[in-house]
């Protein structure tokens, strides 16, 4: 690494892109790119490495770069997942008026998540999938909108409906707006 400067470095990080983006045809590829300050630490060689993070970013906003979000939808349908999640999360979300002791905390913990996972993943690739190519990273940014605005605005709904340190009307309404979710996908 070190008789290699910035150029050869992000050169050689496209190439490896590019050779691992024709291989994912057939499996999951998973790509690490280790980043040395000496590579990198200097504005010099900074430059080059932003160059071979676009040409990786210019691919994945194609649609270029396999997923298991793409995978997954693929295989059972975004609207499947979508309504799917959406049940589970409610579900979960009626589940949490009862867990009162950890291992049940826990386990709908868990049961909430793979929910969230099911209707985050259906949501996320239908966004993509219905965007026209030219649009797709506008529509992808207001998803990321919504789904850091819900992030953020959230806890302050849950605050509101707490009662007395009591949360059931919070998991109560959470579950209704899962529902309404999956109901909508």
């Amino acid at each position: 690494v070190r008789r290699m400067d910035g150029k050869d470095f992000a050169q050689m990080i496209i190439d490896h892109f590019d050779e691992m983006l024709e291989q994912s045809v057939g499996q999951a590829l998973v790509m690490g790119i280790a980043l040395h300050p000496y590579i990198v630490g200097q504005p010099h060689r900074l430059r080059h490495l932003r160059r071979a993070l676009r040409h990786i970013d210019a691919a994945a906003a194609r649609g270029g770069v396999p997923s298991l979000e793409r995978a997954l939808g693929d295989r059972v349908g975004r609207r499947v997942l979508i309504v799917v999640g959406g049940l589970i999360v409610g579900s979960a979300g009626l589940l949490y008026v009862f867990a009162s002791a950890l291992v049940p905390l826990v386990v709908v913990r868990l049961l909430a998540g793979i929910g969230e996972a099911a209707f985050f993943v259906g949501a996320a690739s239908m966004v993509t999938d219905l965007a026209p190519e030219a649009r797709r990273g506008e529509a992808i940014s207001y998803w990321s909108i919504a789904v850091y605005g819900g992030l953020a605005f959230g806890p302050l709904l849950g605050n509101v409906l707490l009662d007395d340190d009591h949360f059931d009307r919070v998991w109560l309404t959470s579950a209704a707006l899962a529902f309404v979710a999956g109901a909508i996908g």
